[in-house]
């Protein structure tokens, strides 16, 4: 909500990525990209090494107020913008772009793209998860941007008993498989955003994925499209 002021969203008119993109520019280094949905993971991780995030300027159907089955404006700009706003956060994101531009397998990829979903799409953070254990639900939140921006989704997620919640692990979401067009069953905890970090580095270690691209400093700053 604080990145949300710092952005300048209102309320009263439907924003322009080009203004959002210098607000963001001023605020981090990074820079939006229009695209026209969907991009491949691989041009996905692409753009996020560079500091680039990918925002559409469609808006969903009425009818997909609750759950959009894809990417919107609003899906972008109120759940991965602000986000982009935090240091730490930015620099999360920036991570997974370091480790896509090293994969050299589409199993990599495949396991890197899940990572993601089940994260910065579906997250949800829970000081009193364990690795054995989900936390109890009054103290679970989402972080994930598709859950802040699906209400249906993000209610279903934070308090039914019929999505199940476990533990976050690499190893767990291997198991899952990614589902664009219904909601998720399963949804996975952590005590925090390190311990994605965490995982993920140690994952990307064991891949031998830390090459030039996951070590080197911020890369040049993206050019506005």
């Amino acid at each position: 909500m604080a990145a949300r002021e710092k952005l300048a969203i209102e309320e009263t008119r439907i924003p322009e990525l080009r203004e959002l993109g210098r607000r963001l520019r001023c605020l981090t280094g990074w820079d939006i990209i229009r695209v026209p949905g969907y991009v491949t993971p691989r041009s996905f991780f692409l753009l996020m090494s560079e500091k680039l995030f990918p925002c559409s300027d469609l808006l969903r159907d009425a009818s997909e107020l609750e759950y959009a089955t894809e990417p919107d404006m609003w899906h972008d700009v109120m759940g991965h913008l602000p986000m982009l706003v935090d240091p730490a956060l930015n620099e999360f994101y920036r991570l997974f772009g370091r480790i896509g531009v090293e994969v050299r397998s589409e199993e990599q990829l495949t396991v890197l793209n899940k990572v993601y979903w089940f994260s910065m799409e579906f997250g949800l953070i829970n000081a009193a998860a364990t690795p054995a254990s989900a936390g109890p639900p009054s103290a679970c939140r989402a972080y994930g941007a598709a859950l802040l921006t699906g209400a249906s989704e993000l209610v279903a997620g934070i308090g039914n008993r019929s999505v199940r919640k476990k533990p976050f692990s690499i190893e767990g979401i291997c198991e899952m498989p990614t589902k664009v067009h219904e909601r998720n069953s399963v949804l996975f905890e952590v005590p925090s955003l390190e311990e994605v970090s965490r995982q993920l580095t140690r994952w990307a270690t064991k891949e031998r994925l830390f090459g030039r691209s996951a070590h080197s400093g911020p890369s040049k700053k993206g050019q506005q499209q």
